[in-house]
């Protein structure tokens, strides 16, 4: 079997859709990983995967939750890589937590790229997935209106 054709036996498990389909899968994987000494790190994860199936199951209890961590590893690379070039907190921690504010609040109004927009013409940044609207066209002025606080004074 190819290395591709292992990986999608390993998503299966994943794309389960209720805990009582997923517990025999995972049993079945670690089983059938034994069976075909597969590649090393793939043995490693089928007993771990079977050791923490009941804390993978606490996901069906979120039927609208992610079942991988994906979309947060990708904002905590980027994160990560702006947070290594500032040479992590070199000078205090109040400049890291506005830093990181600012990396946060820069990425809610980021425009989206051309590819995706193409595909889903409503989709123009986080900032308006999440309210459904947008202050202007224009991703910056949309920042400084949705961050002016409108003159309220906090």
């Amino acid at each position: 079997m190819t290395h591709r054709g292992r990986e999608s036996r390993a998503w299966h498990i994943y794309e389960a859709a209720d805990q009582r389909r997923f517990s025999p899968r995972a049993r079945r994987f670690k089983e059938w990983a034994l069976k075909k000494m597969v590649a090393v790190p793939l043995l490693q994860v089928a007993p771990k995967l079977q050791q923490r199936t009941s804390d993978y199951l606490t996901a069906f209890d979120y039927p609208e939750a992610h079942r991988t961590s994906n979309a947060v590893d990708r904002l905590m690379n980027y994160q990560d890589r702006k947070l290594y070039a500032m040479r992590y907190f070199h000078h205090s921690p109040d400049s890291a937590r506005l830093m990181v504010r600012s990396i946060a609040m820069r990425w809610n109004f980021h425009p989206y790229s051309e590819r995706l927009r193409r595909h889903h013409k409503t989709r123009r940044s986080p900032f308006c997935d999440v309210n459904g609207f947008q202050y202007h066209g224009n991703w910056l002025h949309n920042f400084l209106i949705a961050s002016s606080m409108g003159g309220v004074r906090a």
